[in-house]
């Protein structure tokens, strides 16, 4: 995210010659918070996020957004969250969302698909490219059984110096090694595998629409 946003959406406000207007969403799913984070929520905010970009670009989705609000006010089925989101897009040349750990997103909600539901709006967008992180859940996979597979390996000199990292700011830790210093390689070699492991079942899938 560090990246897209400074390198796509910066560059498209200030470039002297016409640019594509990039909109650009980003939303982590907590596990702590399943009870909240629902589909709806979830759409909302990847919309308010290109809302406020559009707007510093002078775009329509302001006013496409006030649109709805006040339709909203007059029946809540005159358009809904999905279609004001499509709405929205429509307003960029390119629109990229990353949906991070959808793993941690509930399947279910009130016994209501909520998994499903989001990520049938999101891959029924156009312009938009998707990037959806997930450990490899046969479930998920089955959501997104159309788009491009991409592992995720841990790289071994940065778990090696995040595990000193935290030895060495660590007191207690630091006493056990002195008195035992095979402590640390077995400290190492544990924290190793459990990385290892949990990275490997990481999937990146990247939407080809």
């Amino acid at each position: 995210m560090d990246h897209i946003c400074p390198d796509y959406v910066s560059r498209s406000r200030t470039a002297k010659t016409k640019a594509p207007k990039i909109g650009v969403a980003y939303i982590y799913c907590d596990y702590n918070l399943q009870g909240q984070q629902t589909a709806i929520s979830i759409i909302r905010s990847i919309t308010r996020q290109l809302v406020e970009q559009d707007h510093s670009l002078g775009g329509q989705s302001l006013h496409i957004l006030k649109q709805f609000q006040k339709a909203s006010k007059e029946s809540l089925q005159t358009m809904s969250y999905p279609t004001l989101l499509a709405s929205v897009t429509q307003q960029f040349s390119k629109v990229a969302i990353v949906v991070d750990a959808l793993d941690e997103f509930a399947d279910l909600v009130n016994n209501l698909p909520n998994r499903k539901e989001l990520v049938e709006c999101l891959t029924s967008l156009t312009r938009t490219k998707l990037l959806f992180t997930s450990r490899k859940i046969p479930a998920i996979e089955s959501l997104l059984a159309d788009y491009v597979p991409l592992q995720i390996r841990p790289n071994e000199n940065d778990t090696e110096s995040y595990v000193n990292f935290r030895i060495e700011k660590s007191e207690l830790l630091l006493s056990h090694i002195k008195s035992r210093p095979s402590l640390k390689d077995d400290i190492m070699s544990c924290v190793k595998k459990s990385y290892s492991n949990m990275y490997f079942n990481l999937m990146v899938s990247l939407g080809i629409y």
